[in-house]
């Protein structure tokens, strides 16, 4: 009786378990069913069919999420993404899902959802693993690489991305592509030419290839491989327009020469003659704004003026080019600068209703120089302010201050020599200036350091216009406690100043050689020409001695983020570390950009969102300035700030117009960035630490630089003060050697303290001495 109810027990537990067997079959094959039903007409196109039959998700895993995915492709064909991310969204957060990614195209767009809702850490850990889920998919490896580089450092970034690559999936020529562009992105142009190889790919994407090759070797400073990839670009085509276009503005832009010795505005006017047959209107265009700027700068306004016209007709507007602007270039360069300030206007400023204590705070006359404070004129009863000023380059400036001292509207006016030019003032809400804590400086470290800022085209006027208005605490604490100076820098070029600093020692040249070269040297480094026409005489020019390496050789370590490349590529390389004893490295982990933050994005509101890269170039070059500067393993940290001059140049025209402002625009908000940043990184400085702020030049028109750069030093022993005169920019490098006690024989022209006069070049330093 037992064995037999055992057995009876037996049969019944097995054929219970074979009915939940059954039923867990059938609800598979159901799912299943239910799954293929939804996927067939998902394939076919039937949307509603696809959705009815996916209203309730099968049970079982494997049909659920098969279903799920067309279902998303019903919802993604008939306009509602929204449903299909929520979906994707559920089923990634339930715990049973394991391991199971969406198909690589819903993959994809659920990567860019959470990129545009700002989850861009989010985003980028699914765009990495859906990228190796699916090693052949082109576009999540596109987007894990774009959303890597605002994360990560771009050298483990890419480099992981390329070994990646030579596995060799489907898309890899056309991902190798978009990961060479970012190469060139981040300055890497070594980078990008190991990526594109020598050999073209397939000739659907040869116009890519050899577009992206040409940039890198221009980026490089290699002009003859240049033009012999632009011939062979022309012979593929059959066509050498579009090669050609490349070329002429590659040359322009880096401050290359021709090797075949043609002008450079010659080669572009020949691009924009045959502007019909290039079929790139971005690229025709800048091509005329680089033909307009270089006659500009060679003094051909008149033909200046007519390609402008004609550019402007075509495009509705030349980019950053405004004809008042070109027309004042004309005016200085048929006048000369002296003759220009000798002819005056007369300005009337109106402030209704003025009240006790008003003042309107006026530009100097553009007689004086650019760093003088502006005048305060107080507001009489009648409410009207008149002054007489000369014409000048730049604008006449006004500040309304208040009795309260805060600032209630701002703007500029150009004077007229045959009437007088009236200003109506609009009151607004008072704005108390911007204070900084109680400034103490920090404890000594460990030895002296240097942290240069170079401003590039950073002006003056800029900077008094922000001192004025109340915005720049930062840069008016160093000019009131620290020295100051107006430096000379001509002719005002990048290249030439740079090199000046970084090869002090090739300022010594005497004799005619050297005299032919160094006019070479100003027309090579024309924004918009440069070409050296006396190249051919370097070899017999003494040699250049290198800042880094000078002082590199004893017991410092310098870091050289000069943003060197094109013609400036010999003085030497972003990153370069020399030091200590000669030894030679490259710094880690430097990006080319990083993504602005909520509030750098509120405090640059006035920011073009066309300029929004420059300006995250700047953040990522602050941020890894004062990252050295807190690690103080650098005695010497030169760095400068590349993008700011195409934002000068860029902005300038509106920042200069006749209106009322009120500190409203790019270039303002951009020093009130840089005024906040310059200050953040002094925080990170030593007692013992010398902080320098300068510029290459400064800027006169939007298309031609001022030589006029500014000079702002803080740090021990140094001397407040304005430094009389205009000392050569040339003497910074000897100035920093001295301050480091290395002796040289570089020029001096610029001193930290007025003794040094009388008692030459100060004895070497230990961490407590004084320059």
């Amino acid at each position: 009786m037992t064995r037999r109810w055992l057995s009876l027990t037996l049969l019944a537990l097995l054929l219970l378990a074979a009915g939940v067997l059954a039923a867990r079959a059938g609800r598979r094959w159901a799912g299943y069913r239910q799954a293929e039903g939804v996927c067939q007409a998902a394939t076919a196109g039937r949307w509603d069919e696809a959705l009815r039959r996916s209203q309730t998700l099968p049970v079982p895993r494997v049909s659920r999420l098969r279903a799920a995915d067309c279902r998303c492709i019903a919802l993604m064909s008939t306009g509602r993404r929204e449903a299909c991310v929520e979906l994707l969204e559920r089923l990634l957060a339930e715990p049973a899902t394991g391991d199971w990614l969406p198909n690589p195209l819903l993959t994809a767009v659920l990567v860019e959802d959470r990129r545009d809702r700002g989850q861009v850490a989010r985003a980028a850990q699914l765009a990495h693993q859906g990228a190796l889920h699916y090693p052949d998919s082109g576009p999540l490896l596109v987007l894990e690489t774009e959303l890597r580089l605002r994360l990560e450092e771009p050298d483990g970034v890419l480099a992981d991305v390329e070994r990646r690559l030579e596995r060799g999936p489907p898309l890899a020529p056309v991902v190798r592509l978009h990961v060479a562009r970012r190469y060139l992105g981040e300055h890497d142009a070594a980078g990008t030419l190991r990526l594109l190889g020598e050999e073209p790919p397939a000739p659907e994407v040869r116009d890519i290839w050899a577009s992206l090759r040409a940039q890198a070797l221009a980026l490089q400073g290699r002009p003859e491989e240049l033009l012999a990839l632009v011939e062979q670009w022309s012979a593929w085509r059959g066509d050498p327009a579009l090669p050609q276009a490349y070329y002429a503005v590659l040359l322009s832009v880096q401050q290359l020469e021709d090797p075949a010795g043609r002008p450079v505005e010659a080669l572009l006017q020949q691009v924009v003659e045959r502007g019909d047959r290039l079929a790139d209107e971005e690229l025709l265009e800048g091509a005329y704004v680089r033909l307009v700027g270089a006659l500009t700068v060679l003094g051909r306004s008149e033909e200046a003026l007519a390609w402008f016209d004609r550019g402007a007709a075509r495009f509705d507007g030349l980019g950053h080019l405004e004809r008042d602007d070109l027309l004042r270039s004309a005016t200085h360069h048929s006048l000369g600068l002296d003759n220009l300030i000798r002819v005056q206007g007369a300005v009337a400023i109106r402030l209704p209703r003025p009240r006790p204590g008003d003042v309107l705070l006026l530009s100097p006359d553009p007689s004086q120089p650019p760093d003088t404070a502006y005048e305060a004129h107080p507001v009489p009863a009648e409410g009207v302010v008149r002054v007489r000023r000369a014409l000048g380059t730049w604008p006449q400036r006004w500040v309304l201050r208040q009795g309260d001292g805060t600032v209630a509207a701002s703007g500029a006016v150009w004077p007229n020599p045959q009437r007088e030019v009236t200003v109506e003032v609009a009151r607004r809400p008072g704005v108390a200036p911007r204070q900084l804590p109680p400034w103490r400086p920090p404890p000594a470290g460990d030895g002296r350091r240097a942290v240069v800022v170079i401003l590039d085209c950073g002006d003056w006027r800029f900077v008094q216009y922000g001192r004025a208005r109340g915005e720049l605490p930062t840069l008016g604490r160093l000019q009131d406690r620290g020295r100051s100076a107006v430096l000379l820098s001509e002719p005002p070029f990048t290249a030439i100043a740079i090199r000046s600093l970084a090869k002090p020692g090739a300022q010594g040249i005497d004799g005619f050689l050297g005299l032919i070269h160094r006019l070479g040297a100003e027309v090579e480094g024309l924004d918009f020409v440069g070409r050296n026409p006396f190249a051919p005489l370097a070899w017999v020019l003494p040699a250049h001695t290198d800042l880094f390496e000078t002082l590199g050789a004893g017991a410092l370590k310098t870091v050289n983020m000069l943003h060197a490349h094109g013609s400036m590529e010999e003085v030497g390389r972003h990153g370069r570390v020399v030091g200590p004893r000669g030894a030679e490295g490259l710094l880690e982990g430097l990006r080319s950009r990083r993504s602005l933050t909520a509030d750098e994005m509120r405090d640059l509101d006035e920011a073009d969102p066309a300029m929004l890269s420059l300006v995250e170039q700047i953040a990522a070059d602050f941020d890894a300035i004062e990252r050295l500067a807190g690690e103080r393993s650098f005695d010497l940290i030169v760095l400068r700030v590349a993008a700011l001059d195409l934002l000068t140049h860029g902005g300038f025209p509106a920042a200069t117009a006749a209106r009322q402002d009120d500190g409203r625009g790019l270039l303002f908000a951009l020093y009130r960035y840089l005024d906040r940043r310059i200050g953040e990184l002094q925080q990170r400085l030593a007692g013992d630490d010398l902080l320098v702020v300068l510029s290459d030049h400064g800027i006169r028109t939007a298309l031609e630089h001022a030589p006029e750069a500014l000079f702002l030093a803080i740090g021990p022993g140094v001397e407040p003060g304005r430094v009389a005169g205009a000392p050569e920019l040339r003497g910074v490098g000897r100035m920093l050697a001295d301050y480091f006690g290395v002796p040289t024989e570089w020029p001096r022209t610029l001193r930290l303290r007025e003794e040094q006069a009388a008692g030459g070049s100060p004895s070497p330093a230990g961490p407590s001495g004084s320059p």
